[in-house]
């Protein structure tokens, strides 16, 4: 009798740790800690401290349902890495979502990177501590959008997603408050982003994006033009541009321009160089000025160094 229960314990204990493996398995704890001292100089006060940039950690769940048929899902917490404290509000959460995915696509509802950030801005944006899309000041409805409806698919080098805003806490009746669409081509070097933004009763978007790799050559062009439903508001062009170069051994150098069709013109430039000392870990240092276009104000000129750790 007591060789039986140690027998059916052995086996419940081997169906428990079986089980335990797939879970394990089936589930991907990440995160990234990124930081760095900015200075920055507005021409009459210097002033320099820690600033966080980004840094999160989160949770990925793949779970297959079926053949063919996959359950997944992914919460992220965005961290403040210079108060060590988790970031909390609306507007500094960062990605929550579940979903379905097959041979149909995938669906999803959360939280989410937006196919304007996909497929216009991210391809120009390498930047670590400065730069990049931070200047793009007429994309102001941040990179991720909450209380979306999504649909993705890809076909062959062709990638697509549809992406419905349904925020019950909108000020509109409408159950539709955003809707964007964008669509992502590569062919050898060569990658071609498209993407739409409509907001309901505040206007619309439509962003461009082309770039190319040449041996350790990293060239793009990101524009979006602005349209807004107020009379009498002109519509507005950003430009972007980005321009890498490897050095080898890890090394890179970054730089950027971003301008607007503004009277005023106003220019941001950036550079960063960064070197990667393993898969998961480097350190960086870059320059930004700022200029508003303005002759009454002073250029911001910031700078500084920093580190990124992942797992």
């Amino acid at each position: 009798m007591k060789k039986n229960i140690m027998i059916k314990t052995a086996i419940a204990g081997a169906i428990v740790a079986a089980t335990t493996a797939t879970t394990i398995a089936d589930t991907t704890l990440y995160g990234r800690m990124r930081a760095g001292v900015v200075c920055t100089d507005n021409g009459s006060d210097t002033d320099c401290a820690l600033e966080n940039r980004s840094s999160r950690f989160g949770i990925k769940v793949d779970q297959e349902i079926s053949d063919g048929l996959t359950a997944f899902g992914k919460y992220e917490f965005g961290v403040n890495l210079d108060e060590g404290a988790l970031s909390n509000g609306e507007q500094t959460n960062r990605l929550a979502y579940v979903g379905l995915k097959g041979g149909f696509g995938e669906v999803s509802i959360g939280a989410r990177w937006s196919p304007m950030y996909s497929y216009v801005m991210s391809p120009i944006d390498p930047f670590q501590l400065l730069g990049g899309t931070s200047g793009a000041s007429t994309y102001s409805s941040t990179y991720r959008r909450a209380d979306t409806v999504n649909y993705k698919n890809k076909f062959g080098t062709t990638g697509m997603h549809v992406q419905l805003v349904m925020d019950e806490n909108d000020a509109g009746n409408d159950a539709v408050d955003e809707v964007q669409v964008g669509a992502g081509f590569k062919a050898g070097p060569v990658n071609l982003g498209l993407a739409y933004r409509d907001v309901t009763d505040v206007g619309s978007q439509i962003g461009l994006h082309a770039g190319a790799k040449f041996g350790m050559a990293n060239l793009g062009l990101s524009l979006i033009n602005s349209s807004s439903d107020t009379s009498g508001v002109d519509d507005e062009l950003s430009i972007m541009t980005l321009a890498g170069f490897g050095l080898g051994g890890g090394k890179a150098v970054n730089v950027s321009l971003h301008t607007t069709d503004a009277d005023d013109e106003p220019l941001i430039i950036s550079a960063e160089y960064e070197h990667k000392l393993s898969k998961n870990y480097r350190w960086f240092a870059a320059v930004q000025n700022a200029d508003d276009g303005n002759d009454a104000t002073d250029d911001v000129l910031s700078y500084g160094v920093g580190m990124r750790l992942e797992f």
